[in-house]
C-alpha cells in the first residue's frame, strides 16, 4: 500500500474533472473543502450567486436626494451589507463578549471610511481577518458610504 499526500489546494484543482478521482477526493476531503468559497464582488453578483434570495433581497436603492430623510436609503444599504457580510464571513460570527479575540471592522472617520480592529466594542460590519475586511471595503465602498451617510 502506498500513501499519497495531497494539499487541499491541489485537491481543489483536481475536483470535478473525473468521477473516479472525485470519489477518491471525497473519501479524504469534505465537499466544502473541495469547492472554493467564491466571494461576490458586487451586489448584482451576490444576487446571481443566490438566485433564490434575489426576489427577497434585491432591494433597489432609491436616490436619497428624492427624500428629505435618508433613513430609508440607509436602511436599504444596511440590509444589503448584512447579507454580503454573512456571505463573506462564511459562518463566522463575531463574539463581542470575548475581549481577547480581535475583530476587524469598517468605521467612519470624519468624511472617510477605513478598516480598523477592536476586541469588545460592537461594530457593524465585522470580519475575522483584516484581508477580508479590506476586500469587503474595496468591493462595497458605495454601499458602506451610504450606510455611514457620506
Amino acid at each position: 500500500m502506498k500513501k499519497i499526500e495531497l494539499s487541499t489546494k491541489d485537491a481543489r484543482k483536481m475536483y470535478g474533472k473525473d468521477k473516479v478521482m472525485d470519489e477518491l477526493l471525497l473519501a479524504n476531503f469534505t465537499k466544502e473543502e473541495l469547492t472554493e468559497h467564491k466571494l461576490p464582488e458586487s451586489w448584482e453578483e451576490y444576487c446571481e450567486m443566490n438566485a433564490m434570495l434575489y426576489d427577497i433581497a434585491n432591494v433597489r436603492l432609491i436616490s436619497p436626494k428624492k427624500y428629505s430623510s435618508s433613513f430609508i436609503f440607509k436602511q436599504q444599504a444596511e440590509r444589503k451589507l448584512y447579507l454580503l457580510m454573512k456571505e463573506y464571513n462564511n459562518g463566522w460570527v463575531a463574539d463581542w463578549e470575548d475581549n481577547y479575540n480581535v475583530k476587524y471592522t469598517i468605521k467612519r472617520c470624519g468624511k472617510k471610511v477605513a478598516t480598523d480592529w477592536c476586541c469588545s466594542i460592537y461594530h457593524f460590519p465585522s470580519f475575522p481577518t483584516k484581508e477580508l475586511c479590506d476586500k469587503f471595503l474595496n468591493n462595497f465602498r458605495d454601499l458602506i458610504e451610504i450606510y455611514f451617510e457620506l
